[in-house]
């Protein structure tokens, strides 16, 4: 019994862990999209500035 539990318990872990890092990439990649997101639209203020 307790070597089964000890399995579960390790998979639950693992599980978690995976989801955690997953998280971790959705966020950077969305950090990644803001920040590229934010320099047009940078790009694009600077050149309706040029046409005032």
């Amino acid at each position: 019994l307790t070597e089964k539990l000890t399995i579960y318990i390790k998979t639950i872990k693992d599980k978690i862990n995976n989801n955690f890092s997953d998280f971790d990439n959705l966020l950077h990649l969305e950090e990644k999209s803001l920040k590229e997101l934010e320099e047009k639209l940078n790009s694009i203020k600077q050149e309706l500035n040029e046409l005032i």
